[in-house]
């Protein structure tokens, strides 16, 4: 295969959370991929409870070895992304479909002030994928 071939075939790096292909490629990242991403990943499952949370996420939230796993996220871990609208919100996208929503946020574990931006798609099994950027 020439070079300007085998370019056009190789998949950009995945590079902040509104990208487009972000939904159908995550499904293809192995858990250590996901660890390497910019931009912090998480992994719920249909109650709401962690099943990974990535390296990233952990060292940019402040987070970093504090216990993640098996904990519900939304109430335990990050109360203020889970208020009632957003999962209201979160809700009423499952039962319409594929769940695919955006929004900001302000405050993080170590920075009460700083600006997040956050995508939580549908996961396989009835969970969500959580994704955070933060400029």
């Amino acid at each position: 295969m020439n070079q300007a071939k085998h370019s056009e075939t190789m998949e950009r790096p995945l590079e902040h959370i509104d990208d487009p292909t972000l939904p159908a490629r995550v499904a293809k990242l192995s858990l250590a991929e996901l660890d390497t991403l910019p931009f912090g990943v998480i992994r719920l499952d249909p109650e709401g409870k962690v099943t990974f949370y990535s390296k990233t996420e952990a060292e940019q939230s402040g987070y970093r070895d504090r216990r993640a796993i098996g904990r519900d996220f939304f109430t335990q871990m990050a109360p203020c992304l889970g208020t009632p609208e957003r999962l209201r919100r979160i809700d009423q996208a499952r039962r319409e479909g594929t769940l695919d929503i955006a929004f900001e946020q302000i405050g993080d574990f170590d920075d009460a002030e700083r600006e997040l931006h956050v995508r939580v798609l549908s996961a396989p099994g009835g969970g969500l994928w959580l994704f955070i950027e933060r400029p």
